[in-house]
């Protein structure tokens, strides 16, 4: 029931935020302008006590944003968008229960366009990634799997959404797999 003031940031914008929940704690990931540049940080909130320092996953002077972030078996995954290789391109990164990087952080995407909207969901011991590839003629939606540490388990495979033109994608556990959500600029918002 208490509010904690987890960052500020002197940017007056909108941005996404991402939670994810783990049984004595939950984190947030969420991006911040430091000196005119977009980052990536996240930090964990124990139930009972105040948060922890928030933790800069990206650094440098290129743009970092969109962050996703789900609990793992044994720690955290954060997922997010970047123009750091030259093109928007998404990434993935894994942290520890003790909030300590597992490796460094692995380019998930390699498309001339622009990768952006990720999003995750664990499924037992792995992780299911999406986001939205805009290619020379379309937008389309990819999944590919992934383990813990944001290390690629299987290639990114596409998602038939036509004739939507996908934006944002959101990912939620069900019973029997998950499920998929996306903005649309022609039908608002879609479920698969």
């Amino acid at each position: 029931d208490d509010l904690f003031l987890v960052d500020t940031d002197t940017t007056p914008r909108d941005r996404i935020i991402a939670v994810a929940s783990a049984p004595s704690e939950w984190a947030i990931a969420y991006s911040r302008a430091e000196s005119g540049v977009q980052n990536v940080f996240w930090a964990i909130v124990p139930t009972s006590l105040d948060p922890t320092t928030a933790m800069a996953v990206t650094t440098g002077f290129s743009v970092a944003e969109e962050p996703a972030i789900a609990r793992t078996v044994d720690g955290w995954l954060l997922a997010w968008m970047s123009n750091a290789p030259g093109t928007y391109e998404v990434f993935a990164r894994g942290f520890g229960a003790d909030t300590r990087p597992l490796l460094g952080a692995t380019q998930l995407t390699t498309n001339t366009n622009r990768d952006e909207g990720p999003a995750l969901v664990r499924m037992g011991s792995e992780v299911l990634a999406a986001w939205v590839e805009s290619t020379a003629t379309a937008r389309e939606v990819r999944v590919r799997r992934l383990g813990s540490t944001g290390a690629p388990l299987a290639v990114a495979t596409p998602v038939d959404v036509a004739p939507h033109v996908p934006s944002f994608t959101v990912l939620s556990p069900r019973l029997d797999g998950v499920a998929l959500a996306f903005g649309s600029a022609d039908a608002g918002i879609v479920g698969l």
